[in-house]
């Protein structure tokens, strides 16, 4: 390995791996918006991503517990899981430099349905998710992991009651700070969408609202999902999913959650694309009719929410993310959905 390519810190842990030993090449990708370091690193048997999760981002017992659950996946058939590798040591998490550190083979394929849409991408799209979900919900986890992992029957989606939570502070007070921390003389285009997210917000909430209630009096089933299943993390290699990556968002949760992000992502508001994409995914997992509802309620309070949520990041916690051009256009199309939400409500 060049050392003069990579830092002394990642070369250490590079090390720590017997597959990267003698890696030849390194390259960062663009960075995520999480804080994780990610990694690419050519060696002599393939290119692996190592990931450096962000320091206290989660325990690291939640952390074991989901490299179990996807090896579990990977075992039961299910194909584009990239399952993290154990160290020299035999254990896939490794701790140094104030971070956990973890191994896994780099996904072929490219994210990218948005610039190659497609009916055949939709329905591999839907089944590659409905195998990834029918195989979590055979996972049995440990006892330290139960708390992210384990299934439940007949019980309150906890994204109804995190969303509702939410918007309720959002129209009592959130709104109004958020309005009052956002720039008012600078004319970037992040802050302009902001404005106008601010203005739509209102128009909405009411019906959004009124919908989560309703539906956090309802009981459904709970298994691991991966909860940030979105366009850049569905890997295409011609028309089939070849990686469903980045499963750090992983816990227990409805199906609905995974469906909504997922298809609001890739086909926002088609509601032919929708049809088919929910058609093909019951042809592997069906549904139940309170499911498919919830999957309709769920997009709209991301939709609902989404934007808010990267106003926080940048005017209330002084992230950067106005600077960063994805996040400009990940607004841009909120701002879009917001709209048709608006008048659809």
């Amino acid at each position: 390995m060049a050392e003069s390519t990579v830092s002394p810190a990642i070369a250490d842990v590079l090390r720590s791996f017997t597959q990267t030993r003698e890696v030849t090449e390194v390259a960062f990708p663009a960075a995520g918006f999480s804080g994780a370091i990610i990694v690419r690193a050519n060696g002599p048997i393939g290119d692996f991503c190592l990931r450096g999760w962000p320091p206290d981002a989660l325990p690291e017992r939640r952390i074991r517990g989901l490299h179990r659950l996807l090896l579990h996946i990977h075992q039961q058939g299910v194909g584009g899981v990239s399952v993290p590798v154990p160290s020299a040591m035999g254990d896939t998490l490794v701790l140094r430099h104030g971070r956990c550190w973890q191994l896994e083979p780099w996904l072929p394929g490219t994210a990218d349905y948005r610039s190659n849409p497609s009916e055949n991408r939709i329905r591999s799209a839907a089944r590659r998710l409905a195998k990834w979900h029918r195989a979590a919900a055979s996972f049995i986890p440990r006892d330290s992991e139960a708390e992210w992992f384990a299934c439940h029957n007949r019980v309150q989606a906890p994204a109804v009651g995190e969303r509702l939570k939410r918007i309720r502070q959002l129209r009592h007070g959130g709104l109004r700070q958020l309005k009052s921390r956002l720039p008012t003389s600078d004319r970037h285009e992040f802050y302009d969408i902001g404005r106008h997210i601010l203005e739509l917000f209102p128009r909405a909430a009411t019906a959004v609202e009124s919908a989560l209630a309703v539906a956090e009096n309802s009981s459904f089933r709970l298994q691991p999902c991966l909860r940030d299943i979105w366009h850049d993390h569905v890997l295409y290699t011609g028309d089939e999913v070849t990686g469903l990556i980045d499963a750090s968002a992983c816990r227990h949760e409805n199906v609905a959650t995974d469906l909504a992000r997922l298809f609001g992502s890739l086909i926002e508001d088609d509601p032919d694309a929708w049809e088919i994409a929910l058609k093909e995914y019951q042809q592997l997992s069906p549904l139940t009719a309170e499911e498919l509802a919830l999957v309709q309620i769920l997009d709209r309070s991301a939709v609902l929410l989404a934007g808010i949520t990267w106003l926080r990041r940048s005017c209330i916690e002084n992230e950067p993310a106005a600077d960063d051009d994805r996040v400009v256009l990940r607004m841009q199309t909120i701002v879009t959905r917001l709209e048709r939400l608006t008048r659809s409500v």
